[in-house]
């Protein structure tokens, strides 16, 4: 009974996640806005008093708007799901509610289009389809004798992320962050290895586990041999957590699945790498180091901590060393 229920609530989790990966910019696929942003920044660091008055007036008057404008559904329900009056009992009832929500108003049912915005048309970025991908995957799991889910979950899987994979590569299996051979991101098709694995193992096909195998080994290109640690996009100077955690995950699932000592290996290195490199001393992981120079990006984002604490776990589970638990 336990173990159903945190199911359940993963269940939740995944689905809630999707509002965090749909309704905002996609981080990884934004490169150019900061860059916007930081020049702008910089470019603009003589302001006068005025005009920061005006500026703090007419922020406050927009969120007064903001406030008086009905949520969308979506969001609305997601704002419940915060309040512990609210807080649903029957919790795969509640996912399966968002989830509705979701493909009402984050997607065409037609084409099996994501959106990234609610609103707005603009076809979501990697990242976000492979949030959903896993939010529907957690949700199957729940009832895999719902016939119409795993049919949907199967589209998303065979219509859709198709449109995103890459014919300009030398790998047997790569995707962009965009439908139009966008940038390649290491994390993002990291997440993709790991929805393949929980593909096969929930719809019993081996093409899902050929897949994942495949990706694995572009995502395994990323890693940079003078110094350690996997990019964070192709040509990039950093390596990330974000792009590391992930990659340690689904190194030790396809060894579950496998046996095979290589992606145990890889777990092993890429897990030790990350906390030699971007481990702070509180324990939280900063968020990535420049490859030219060392310089370390002290940022930190729970997500990174997130994987890197999954990869502990299941290292854990497999070697039985007790360092990995702690």
């Amino acid at each position: 009974m336990q173990k159903n229920i945190c199911k359940k609530i993963l269940c939740l989790i995944l689905s809630a996640a999707i509002m965090s990966g749909c309704t905002a910019a996609n981080s990884t696929g934004d490169t150019n806005m900061n860059t916007e942003t930081e020049n702008y920044q910089t470019e603009n660091t003589e302001i006068s008093s005025e005009s920061v008055e005006s500026a703090e007036t007419e922020a406050e008057t927009e969120a007064e708007t903001e406030k008086k404008e009905p949520l969308p559904a979506a969001v609305e329900t997601m704002e419940k799901v915060l309040s512990a009056e609210n807080y649903p009992t029957d919790l795969e009832a509640y996912a399966r509610t968002l989830l509705e929500k979701i493909r009402a108003e984050l997607t065409n049912e037609k084409t099996g289009i994501a959106y990234e915005f609610l609103g707005k048309k603009q076809i979501s970025f990697l990242w976000p389809l492979a949030v959903l991908l896993e939010s529907v995957s957690a949700l199957y799991e729940c009832n895999t004798d719902d016939a119409e889910l795993r049919e949907y979950y199967v589209s998303l899987l065979e219509k859709f992320l198709p449109r995103y994979q890459s014919q300009k590569t030398s790998y047997k299996l790569a995707y962009s962050s965009s439908t139009n051979e966008g940038d390649r991101y290491y994390d993002d098709n990291e997440w993709l290895v790991i929805e393949f694995i929980r593909a096969y193992r929930l719809l019993g096909d081996e093409k899902y586990l050929n897949n994942a195998k495949d990706l694995a080994e572009y995502c395994y290109s990323g890693w940079v041999s003078s110094t350690g640690g996997i990019r964070w996009i192709e040509g990039g100077n950093s390596c990330n957590t974000c792009s590391n955690g992930p990659a340690a995950v689904f190194s030790c699932m396809l060894y579950e699945e496998t046996k095979d000592e290589y992606y145990l290996e890889w777990a092993e290195k890429i897990y030790s790498w990350t906390r030699d490199k971007l481990l702070d001393t509180d324990g939280a992981y900063f968020d990535n180091i420049k490859i030219n120079g060392g310089a370390v990006d002290k940022a930190k984002y729970s997500y990174n901590t997130g994987t890197m604490i999954v990869s502990g776990v299941m290292l854990y589970r497999i070697t039985g060393d007790e360092t990995y638990l702690d």
